[in-house]
């Protein structure tokens, strides 16, 4: 709250946002990792990483910048094994956000 200067309905906005964003993001970087991508996989990570730091969610970010950076560096086992801890990550982040959303828009 303190990011968005308290005002709720920011925060919500920023929330909903990133909650419609998520899927297709989590998609394009499998698609992505499917064909060997790896520019649209960092591209993909690199974006949902800042994301990630807006809503100051730390482990889920540390893993976006680790798949960014074995994106960069073509490393496939390690863009498998980021990929699938940041799903982990935005699985346990998504009910704290929409809890933090129902609990702004009271």
């Amino acid at each position: 709250m303190e990011q968005v200067a308290n005002d709720r309905e920011l925060s919500v906005e920023i929330i909903d946002l990133f909650l419609s964003e998520e899927p297709s993001q989590i998609a394009e970087m499998q698609r992505a990792l499917a064909a060997r991508d790896y520019n649209s996989l960092y591209v993909t990570a690199h974006t949902i990483k800042g994301s990630l730091g807006s809503l100051h969610a730390a482990l889920a970010r540390f893993h976006a910048e680790a798949l960014e950076s074995a994106a960069k560096k073509q490393d496939e086992p390690g863009c498998e094994r980021s990929l699938s801890d940041l799903k982990h990550d935005l699985e346990t982040l998504e009910p704290q956000l929409l809890n933090l959303r129902d609990s702004n828009r009271a």
